[in-house]
């Protein structure tokens, strides 16, 4: 309850979805029923472990959500996730220059179903290549219990960007991607992508400089792509039973150190 036409709420957790509605008050008391609700997405560092299920999808993200180190965000099967053209939360005069996007210090479990996938999906008036940035799982990022399954994702600027290796991929689309479907850089372990399409990619799946680790890409389909798939400069690596169309550069750049892949 409130005495005057606004009020503001305080003390919300980035990650979480909160709820509103509101009465008013007659002069003598009487209370109108309720209005619909509403709801917003908190953006921000999120410091607890979070879910985020279907019961209370659609999930708007109106900007950046950095999951903090030793927290989690669990992403339910179902789930969509809207994402705003440009950070409404940045003081940036130049309005739509700052894309949103997810970094992850922490982990990060995508957990969709081939009957119900997990779709981020950008919220542009004009559906382009690159509307936001993407997940970008940062140096440092719990890998090891980070999984990417069942995701499609669309329009950003990279669907996923390891900047020291990622996560498992499987059973995903990447679509409409500005640079990458893909792109892990970098890593020291084994790593598997798996039953992933690109399509309408600047370059479909790249996995480059591993310098430990086994990089295995494996029953992809790359479409309307730059390049398909490029794997190079890592110790070991195996390409096999892919499928790539219509590529305008190369289908597949291979040259890796060990002369078994």
């Amino acid at each position: 309850s409130v005495p005057q036409s606004s009020f503001g709420d305080s003390g919300l957790e980035p990650g979480t979805k909160y709820y509103y509605k509101v009465t008013k008050l007659s002069g003598g008391g009487d209370e109108s029923t309720f209005s619909s609700v509403d709801s917003i997405l908190m953006p921000g560092y999120l410091t607890k472990n979070t879910v985020w299920t279907e019961a209370e999808s659609p999930y708007v993200l109106t900007g950046d959500l950095t999951i903090a180190p030793n927290s989690s965000l669990v992403i339910n099967q179902g789930v969509t996730v809207q994402v705003a053209d440009y950070d409404l939360w940045d003081n940036d005069v130049e309005i739509g220059k700052d894309l949103i996007e997810i970094s992850v210090y922490g982990t990060l479990m995508i957990q969709g179903t081939s009957a119900a996938p997990v779709s981020i999906i950008s919220n542009a008036p004009i559906l382009e290549r690159g509307t936001w940035n993407g997940i970008i799982f940062k140096q440092n990022a719990d890998l090891s219990a980070s999984i990417v399954k069942g995701l499609h994702l669309h329009n950003a600027v990279n669907g996923l960007l390891g900047e020291a290796g990622g996560p498992i991929v499987r059973d995903s689309g990447f679509y409409n991607c500005l640079e990458n479907g893909i792109k892990y850089v970098s890593g020291n372990s084994n790593i598997m992508v798996r039953n992933v399409s690109a399509e309408n990619c600047g370059v479909g799946i790249e996995i480059a400089g591993y310098s430990a680790g086994r990089v295995q890409i494996f029953d992809s389909v790359i479409k309307n792509c730059f390049d398909g798939i490029v794997c190079k400069n890592n110790i070991t690596a195996e390409v096999e039973n892919n499928k790539i169309y219509r590529t305008v550069n190369t289908g597949i750049s291979v040259a890796n150190t060990n002369a078994a892949s």
